[in-house]
């Protein structure tokens, strides 16, 4: 039996077409689990699909642990003021898995409770995890209350306050992450280094503010690697320098106002 080539191209054509189809699972309810849940539409995922929760207002409250995120996915909120995810003081809130790559945005990501990392999220080896208008705060953990970095990091026109570390209270940049912070507020979270953010690694912070964080060594930023910095505020309030440098380095990009200066 002959076979054309271009019967053998199509039936290709169409083969790529459905492995590459991408889904949006939309979640209906503020349930922990279940049907319609934030929960079961990540379980249910596939790479490349977008979970859809701008129709849900309230408090997703977590009563069955950590929400799972082993794909390539985009997690869509209502807002930060309209839709939170609620750790309960039980648990971490998002466990991103390696080698992912994940967005999310218009959520509160609150009450996260990790005795090592990441209260908020824990963003592993090789993720990569964009965070986008929503806001992290009231986590706490051993390592990065709001967030734990050992991927590559992206936060945007976010707000991560009030959140509680050893070290890095906002946010722990591990020594395999980039951390980039731009048109973002961190404030009032405490650690004992690191008040907002502990880093190893690289991390570049623009066009955002650090007030009110608090640490027995570097309210702001403690660092042993490098740091950039343009365009943003630092203000160190109650405690003490902004920036702590052990051995890294730290560039300035200009236009920041520093209470240090």
């Amino acid at each position: 039996m002959n076979i054309r080539p271009a019967s053998i191209s199509l039936a290709l054509l169409c083969a790529v077409a459905l492995t590459t189809r991408s889904d949006t699972i939309t979640v209906t309810n503020t349930n922990d689990s279940g049907a319609g849940s934030l929960r079961q539409a990540l379980a249910i995922a596939n790479n490349g699909d977008t979970i859809d929760a701008t129709g849900v207002s309230g408090a997703i409250t977590l009563t069955s642990g950590t929400l799972l995120v082993n794909k390539s996915v985009t997690i869509n909120g209502a807002g930060a003021d309209v839709l939170a995810v609620d750790g309960n003081a039980a648990g971490r809130v998002f466990f991103i898995t390696s080698g992912e790559t994940i967005a999310i945005s218009g959520f509160t990501i609150r009450n996260g409770h990790a005795g090592n990392a990441g209260g908020g999220i824990d963003n592993e080896n090789n993720a990569t995890l964009t965070i986008t208008n929503c806001t992290i705060s009231g986590n706490v953990a051993g390592l990065g209350g709001g967030t734990f970095n050992n991927g590559m990091l992206t936060i945007t026109s976010t707000t991560i306050s009030g959140n509680f570390s050893s070290n890095g209270g906002a946010a722990y940049n591990s020594g395999g992450g980039t951390l980039t912070i731009t048109n973002s507020t961190v404030s009032g979270n405490s650690a004992s280094s690191g008040g907002g953010i502990f880093n190893i690694a690289a991390f570049a912070i623009t066009n955002s503010t650090f007030s009110g964080n608090s640490a027995q060594l570097g309210g702001g930023i403690s660092s042993t690697e490098t740091v950039e910095i343009g365009n943003t505020i630092l203000n160190a309030g109650k405690s003490g320098a902004n920036i702590v440098n052990s051995g890294g380095t730290v560039t300035s990009h200009g236009y920041n106002l520093s209470s240090d200066d």
